[in-house]
C-alpha cells in the first residue's frame, strides 16, 4: 500500500506507531496518526485529514487544523461524534475540524540529525476545534426529529425546506451528518499586507457532495462554512451558493475595503438521477437566456470571484462587530469567468476541450469576470430552484453578444470538476483554478 495509509495490511495497524513509513517522494516523519487519543481529555483524532493549515497560537506555540473527509452513513462507516451547542450537545458524525498544538521550539528541530522518531514529546493539546454551529438562518442547530417529523432548528444540507430529513441515510451515532467536507482554506488577518485580506484568523470548507432521495423537492443545498478559529463558532453561508464545493480560497483583491475569496467544486453533485422534479421546478419558475430550457447543473461551471464589501451588514451599512460582516461574507457579489464563444474560439470549444486539445503551455484566453444576476440573501434559506447554480446556463449580464461562461463543455452537459485552487501566494491579483481533467489555468483580474 501507498506509505501513510494502512490500508488491508493489518500488520501496519500497531497501537503506539505511525504504520508504514515508506514513503516514496523523500524523508518524511509522522506528526499524528488517525485514531490516536488525547490521553488527557479523549478526544480522538478522525479521517481521513484533508484541507488543513497551521499558524502560530502564541509565541511558544504552532496550532495545525485540518479537517477529516469523512462522509457518515453514506460510505463505509460514520465517524465517532463530535458535540456541539453547549448543553443540547447536538451531535454530528462525518467530518470534523480537529486541532492540534505543537511545541514551536520542538516543532523547528522535528527533521533535524538526533531529533525524536516521533512527535509525541511536543504535543501540547489536541481536540474539536468546533464548539458551536449556526445553520442558514444563523440559528444554533438543534437536535434531530427521530420520529421523521420536521426538525426546527436543521443543519440545513440535510433537509428540505419543510425542515425534513431528506439524505438517502440515517446517521445512527449522531444527529446530523456533516457530509464531506473537502479541502479547505486557512486565511490570517491581512495575509496580504497592511489592512489587505480578512479581519480575523478564519478556517473556511465546505460540503462538497451528498445523496438526496429521489424524491426529494424543496432541497436547499450545500453550504460553505467558515469557523471562527478565536471563538470555535462555525457559521454555514449561502454567500458562494449552494451547489457544493470542494475548496474556497481567500485571493489579494488589492483594496483595504474589499475581501475577495475563489470558490470550486461540483455545482450540485446531490446524487441520484439528476433530480427531474427539480430541474422541472426551476424550468417552470425561470427561462433560459437562449430559450433552452435548463439541464441539471453539475459540473456546468466557470471560475468564479466574489468580492465582499468589509465591515458591512447584508444591507451594506457599517458593521464591525459581526464576524461575517467584518469578513466581508455579508455584502457582496460573485461573478463568473466569461469570453468570445464564437466559432472558432476557446469559449465554442469549452474549457476541457481547449486544454486538452488545443492550448499550448503559455496560451491565453481573453475575457472578463461577469457578476451574475443573482444575489445572496443572508440569513434566508431559499429552495435550490433559486440559487445561482444554474446561472452558468444563461448568457452573462452585460456581456458583449455572443459571449457565455466559459464552462467545462458548454452550456448544456456536465464536464470536468473544476477542483483545487490556489491564490497567488505572492499577492497577485490572480488566482491558479485545476480541474478532475488535469489542466490548470491562471485566471488575472
Amino acid at each position: 500500500c501507498e506509505a501513510s495509509d494502512a490500508g488491508t495490511n493489518a500488520s501496519l495497524l500497531r497501537d503506539g506507531e505511525a504504520g508504514n513509513l515508506n514513503f516514496p517522494h523523500g524523508r518524511l516523519k509522522v506528526l499524528a496518526t488517525v485514531g490516536e487519543i488525547n490521553e488527557r481529555t479523549g478526544a480522538m483524532l478522525t479521517g481521513v485529514p484533508d484541507g488543513n493549515g497551521a499558524y502560530l497560537l502564541n509565541n511558544k506555540t504552532v496550532r495545525y487544523i485540518y479537517q477529516s473527509e469523512s462522509y457518515g452513513p453514506l460510505s463505509r462507516q460514520e465517524s465517532l461524534p463530535f458535540f456541539v451547542n453547549g448543553p443540547e450537545r447536538v451531535s454530528l458524525t462525518g467530518s470534523h475540524i480537529h486541532y492540534i498544538d505543537f511545541d514551536r521550539g520542538k516543532l523547528a528541530e522535528f527533521m533535524k540529525d538526533g531529533a525524536p522518531v516521533n512527535a509525541y514529546s511536543m504535543v501540547v493539546d489536541s481536540g474539536e476545534a468546533i464548539e458551536t454551529i449556526y445553520n442558514l438562518k444563523r440559528e444554533k442547530i438543534g437536535k434531530r426529529s427521530r420520529t421523521g417529523a420536521a426538525s426546527s432548528s436543521p443543519h440545513h444540507s440535510n433537509v428540505n425546506l419543510k425542515g425534513e430529513y431528506i439524505v438517502v441515510k440515517t446517521p445512527t451515532k449522531a444527529d446530523w451528518l456533516m457530509q464531506s467536507l473537502c479541502s479547505a482554506h486557512l486565511a490570517i488577518k491581512h495575509q496580504w499586507g497592511s489592512g489587505l485580506g480578512v479581519e480575523d484568523k478564519l478556517f473556511i470548507t465546505n460540503e462538497e457532495w451528498i445523496s438526496y432521495v429521489d424524491s426529494a423537492t424543496g432541497l436547499i443545498g450545500l453550504p460553505v462554512h467558515v469557523l471562527n478559529l478565536e471563538s470555535k463558532e462555525l457559521y454555514a453561508i449561502s454567500t458562494f451558493s449552494l451547489g457544493g464545493h470542494e475548496k474556497v480560497v481567500n485571493v489579494n483583491t488589492g483594496s483595504t475595503a474589499f475581501v475577495g475569496f475563489v470558490p470550486s467544486g461540483y455545482n450540485g453533485n446531490f446524487g441520484g438521477k439528476g433530480l427531474p422534479q427539480v430541474v422541472a421546478s426551476r424550468n417552470k419558475q425561470y427561462n433560459r437566456t437562449d430559450g433552452k430550457p435548463y439541464v441539471w447543473p453539475q459540473d456546468i461551471v466557470p471560475t468564479r470571484l466574489y468580492v465582499g464589501k468589509k465591515r458591512a451588514d447584508k444591507d451594506g451599512n457599517l458593521d464591525s462587530t459581526s464576524f461575517l460582516a467584518r469578513n466581508g461574507f455579508e455584502h457582496g457579489a460573485l461573478y463568473g469567468f466569461a469570453t468570445d464563444c464564437a466559432a472558432g474560439t476557446p469559449g465554442a470549444e469549452g474549457r476541457d476541450t481547449w486544454h486538452k486539445s488545443t492550448a499550448a503551455a503559455g496560451d491565453k484566453v481573453h475575457g472578463a469576470f461577469y457578476r451574475l444576476r443573482w444575489r445572496d440573501e443572508p440569513g434566508t434559506v431559499k429552495d435550490f430552484v433559486h440559487d445561482a447554480s444554474w446561472e452558468f446556463q444563461d448568457s452573462p449580464a452585460g456581456a458583449p453578444a455572443g459571449w457565455c461562461f466559459w464552462n467545462a463543455a458548454g452550456r448544456d452537459k456536465p464536464g470536468a470538476k473544476t477542483e483545487h485552487v490556489s491564490p497567488d501566494p505572492r499577492g497577485g491579483l490572480r488566482v491558479l483554478q485545476g480541474s478532475t481533467g488535469g489542466d490548470f489555468g491562471i485566471y488575472d483580474f
